[in-house]
């Protein structure tokens, strides 16, 4: 039910959204989400001031200002905030964010009776085409795992990553989270916190599980409250997301794999997993995905080489 405020000025857009950001933080939502929705709120809110020459209201928010907004965001470069990478112009999944969020915002605006109406539900979100995904082969996961030296420590504990990455498919702010009360080493399974704090359990094989013990076995003692964490830096920190990002991109230039990046391992495990024998549906419990729809994509890739798969296959070659 949506219970209209009584009638009065129209509070400013900051505080608006200020209160919208503590209302996801009471909400559970993750710390990254928090992240994305403030820095899109800022800008949005800096943009209507420069429009309006003064503070924005929540009156200020509408179809026609949102729509005027994103014309804008396509006119800006990339990395505005950082001089020496600006260039280029803003990736259209990164316009469909601004959109999503600003349309989740004023959704909340009416829940809370601050509008008479949702005013963005009509916005038309910004089309991302399908980007195509080219998982890692077989050889190149060979080659990844090549290139690591198992008597250095960092080399240990990114085979571990890599390792668990491949061979579970889970995301790297699960992997980042894990501590030791979350591992069973004997059987391989591995309890993970994904998207909207959903718990559930990813298993690992006998390979992966190789790489993690012998990193464990050398891995730095913990600081503080961190020392309970799987992954920690040399000084005993816990690793966090960004960090794995870094540690990847060495890998792109230790292996010559130009197209390496850190959500491709998750990819990579959902393509063989399929193509190895996994059903769709175990695939979207492993995966943590809320609808089937989402795996399905992986389906496309782990049949995609119908010439092959035919060889494989055909009727009367095979008879």
């Amino acid at each position: 039910m949506h219970t209209l405020r009584p009638p009065h000025a129209s509070p400013p857009l900051a505080d608006l959204g200020e209160s919208f950001l503590l209302h996801l933080q009471a909400s559970r939502r993750s710390r990254g989400t928090i992240v994305m929705y403030t820095r899109i709120l800022d800008r949005f809110t800096r943009f209507l001031e420069a429009q309006l020459g003064h503070a924005p209201t929540g009156d200020a928010l509408s179809r026609h200002t949102a729509r005027g907004y994103l014309v804008h965001l396509q006119q800006q470069p990339r990395f505005v905030d950082v001089p020496e990478r600006c260039g280029g112009k803003l990736a259209p999944a990164t316009l469909n964010q601004h959109a999503r969020a600003l349309r989740a915002f004023a959704r909340w605006l009416w829940d809370e009776g601050f509008t008479p109406e949702h005013r963005l539900e009509r916005l038309r979100l910004p089309k991302v085409p399908q980007a195509e995904i080219q998982p890692l082969t077989a050889d190149e996961v060979e080659r990844l795992l090549a290139v690591f030296d198992p008597r250095k420590t960092y080399d240990r504990r990114t085979a571990a990553i890599v390792g668990l990455l491949v061979d579970t498919g889970m995301r790297t702010g699960e992997l980042v989270a894990l501590r030791h009360g979350d591992v069973n080493l004997h059987i391989g399974e591995l309890r993970v916190v994904g998207k909207g704090e959903k718990s559930r359990v990813v298993v690992a094989g006998r390979r992966a599980l190789s790489l993690l013990r012998r990193y464990l076995h050398h891995r730095p003692p913990g600081l503080g409250q961190s020392s309970d964490r799987l992954f920690v830096t040399a000084s005993g920190r816990a690793l966090d997301t960004a960090q794995v990002s870094h540690i990847v991109r060495r890998l792109r230039r230790r292996t010559g794999i130009p197209r390496l990046y850190a959500h491709l391992l998750r990819h990579t495990f959902a393509v063989h997993f399929l193509r190895n024998g996994g059903n769709p549906l175990t695939l979207q419990r492993l995966l943590g995905h809320a609808s089937l729809a989402t795996t399905n994509r992986y389906v496309t890739l782990a049949t995609g080489d119908l010439v092959e798969a035919h060889r494989r296959s055909s009727p009367l070659d095979n008879l």
